[in-house]
């Protein structure tokens, strides 16, 4: 796909801009290569040679470019000069080659399945990344997209051993839009905007995470403007935010899906019969998808046949119909 165009640097502002945003839980750590939660904060964060504009459309970002070769195996990056990590070290071709490498072979517990098929990462010069794969694969911008640039004057020289102790300060030292000033476990979350950011700072100066109890506690403290935004919203709290002055609720069709799963391994401890996918398929005519929809999220879902969600466009395969509810036919 070919690169798209360049994002325009935000307005100037006047004043420091600060948006709140509520949460029921912010993530569960700073080192993010035992993270597994915050992934949409940590894309503030953590800059990536491609970024996304749109759903599954890829743009530039720290690389302004790239190639790949003819047997889909050598990409080749040209990253944009001068970038630095929020330490002020150097994000330049070397720094993301020695990031890539090292993630493949140290870190990254959470995201170590993106580097399957890595052979190397090298800088030919100070601008020019080249990544060598084993054999060519077919997402190669998503992981360039996921794979977070982190900087070896923090990780450098660490073992696989202390990298999962540790969770100092600067274990969220970055390249990203944001860069993380405070947090305290189970309260808050504070980030300042980078305004030496290759694409220009951002509208916002700064973003405040602020964690509360439950669902109801952060819907009330929205209706209160304790706060500005919240993440997601409660199928139950929907109609109250809607009928609110001055409350957006946005519906849009999400790309994510929720399941009811049990173990299907060969060497599992489930019963032999989950074996037999008719007895499986049983089990699928015995569930009423929506029913569950209708009372477990008053309706803000649909049935689902594939992992794949609708709005995923041509990833998602409309063709595998949903399992319908049919007691007689499961029996």
């Amino acid at each position: 796909q070919e690169p798209t165009a360049e994002p325009t640097a935000a307005p100037e502002q006047s004043e420091p801009v600060t948006m709140r945003v509520g949460a029921t839980y912010i993530w569960d750590t700073l080192n993010p290569n035992t993270a597994w939660y915050g992934y949409a904060i940590r894309e503030l964060i953590y800059d990536t040679a491609i970024r996304t504009e749109e759903l599954a459309t890829f743009a530039p970002g720290l690389a302004k470019d790239w190639t790949v070769s003819d047997d889909g195996k050598v990409w080749t990056f040209n990253l944009r000069e001068g970038q630095t990590f929020h330490d002020g070290t150097p994000v330049d071709a070397e720094a993301a080659a020695w990031s890539i490498n090292w993630m493949k072979e140290t870190g990254v517990d959470s995201l170590s399945y993106l580097f399957t098929y890595f052979e190397k990462a090298e800088a030919l010069d100070p601008t020019t990344l080249q990544i060598t794969l084993e054999q060519p694969v077919g997402n190669m911008e998503y992981i360039m997209w996921a794979a977070w640039l982190i900087p070896e004057s923090v990780w450098g020289g660490m073992t696989y051993d202390d990298v999962q102790e540790y969770n100092g300060s600067d274990a969220s030292v970055g390249a990203g839009l944001y860069k993380v000033v405070e947090w305290v476990e189970g309260e808050d979350l504070i980030l300042e905007a980078n305004k030496d950011y290759w694409a220009g700072g951002p509208a916002i100066d700064r973003i405040i995470y602020q964690e509360y109890g439950n669902e109801d506690a952060m819907v009330q403290a929205l209706l209160a403007g304790e706060i500005d935004a919240i993440n997601s919203v409660p199928a139950t709290a929907v109609q109250t935010l809607e009928d609110a002055e001055d409350v957006h609720v946005a519906i849009m069709g999400g790309t994510g899906y929720n399941e009811l799963s049990f173990n299907t391994h060969p060497e599992g401890t489930q019963p032999e019969s989950l074996m037999d996918p008719q007895v499986r398929l049983a089990i699928e005519y015995a569930i009423d998808r929506q029913r569950i929809v209708d009372v477990a999220y008053l309706g803000y879902a649909e049935p689902a046949g594939v992992v794949i969600a609708p709005n995923m466009a041509d990833w998602h395969n409309s063709d595998v119909e949903v399992v319908p509810f049919d007691l007689d036919e499961a029996n």
